[in-house]
């Protein structure tokens, strides 16, 4: 951990009980105190209990997507259940809905600039961070696009976090790791390990 910080991972999304324990155990032993778990029922479950035993921190998150305001508005209001909600946008009208709606504390974006400088003030006041995926190993595409996407929203003065989406254990970054990519994106260290163990305070 850096300076005694815990880092979090706010999307992590196990598909059965055996691996949501899987990596539960494994983000604790790199070092992660806060796990943001997308799953239901027994999954959910398991994940719960196994971030009980090993002293992590487990939001509930549902990811809304949709093109269409009205139908993310419904989806929002049958998420009173999640700890964390993210939106990712499939127009740049749900984007703008989901900056300004408190409720949302994460926009799961690549291209931060479409909002104006009023929205993103806004979605920053009520404690939203830009959430950025981590590239999946070896897929060189992802790792440009991340980084182009570290430096836009850090220029348009957004809260950044970054998250692994992991399906299993081996998906999990190490957390010093995740952070060294401020660097290749051409920005302060620092920034890096904000993106990790600073910025979620905000979001949870």
């Amino acid at each position: 951990m850096a300076s005694g910080r815990t880092a979090a991972d706010l999307c992590v999304k196990p598909g059965t009980p055996a691996v949501a324990e899987r990596i539960v155990k494994q983000a604790a032993e790199l070092g992660y105190g806060v796990l943001g778990v997308e799953a239901g029922g027994e999954v959910w479950e398991a994940a719960k209990e196994a971030c009980r035993e090993l002293g992590v921190k487990c939001l509930r998150r549902v990811t809304l997507a949709s093109s269409s305001t009205s139908k993310i508005k419904k989806m929002l209001r049958n998420s009173r259940h999640a700890d964390l909600v993210a939106v990712k946008p499939e127009s740049i009208s749900v984007a703008r809905f989901a900056a300004r709606d408190g409720r949302v504390k994460l926009v799961v974006a690549y291209t931060p600039m479409f909002l104006d400088r009023s929205e993103r003030r806004l979605f920053s006041l009520g404690g939203g961070a830009i959430e950025i995926p981590l590239p999946r190993p070896g897929l060189v595409q992802e790792l440009r696009l991340t980084l182009v996407s570290m430096r836009r929203a850090v220029a348009s003065g957004l809260r950044v976090v970054l998250t692994s989406h992991a399906q299993d254990e081996w998906g999990l970054w190490p957390p010093a790791s995740a952070a060294s990519l401020a660097v290749l994106a051409g920005l302060p260290a620092r920034l890096g390990f904000e993106f990790l163990y600073t910025n979620y305070r905000g979001v949870v």
